[in-house]
This record gives C-alpha cells, structure tokens and sequence, in this order.
C-alpha cells in the first residue's frame, strides 16, 4: 500500500465515505514499511489518547484531526519521495 492510498482511506474514514472494514483492515495487519506501521499503530490506539465524545465515534475532534494530519504527512514532499 502506497503513502498517498493511505492517506486517501484516512480523509475517506475522516468523511464517512469509506467502508467500514477498511479501516479495521489497515489498523488490523502489521506494514512492512516502518512509518506506515508506526502510524498504523497510532491509529490504532487513537481512541485512547482522544477518546469519543458522547456522541460516539472513532475518537473526539482533536483526534479526527489528527488523522488529517498523518494523511497530510503521508502525502507531503518528504513522504513520498521515500
């Protein structure tokens, strides 16, 4: 899997436009890549450190944007030249 297909799933969870299981499908599986698994688990423990309002959801705001912000350094000039 490719840094910008990632960071595309992550604005598609962020939006409501993805299905489900993708999500838990790239959160479930270990990355050979270094940077994609550490972000792998960070996402994966994201409701910990920001956990959902009352409302329910995946994790509070400061959380969905956090995610943005991974899918913004998984897309920058840096990531992808790796």
């Amino acid at each position: 899997m490719k840094n910008s297909d990632v960071a595309d799933l992550l604005r598609r969870f962020v939006s409501g436009d993805v299905d489900p299981y993708e999500f838990d499908d790239f959160t479930s599986s270990r990355k050979r890549n270094e940077r994609l698994e550490a972000y792998r688990q960070e996402l994966l423990y994201l409701p910990d450190s920001y956990p959902p309002d009352e409302g329910g959801g995946y994790c509070n705001a400061s959380g969905i944007a956090r995610i943005l912000e991974i899918a913004d350094e998984l897309e920058s000039p840096e990531a992808t030249a790796r």
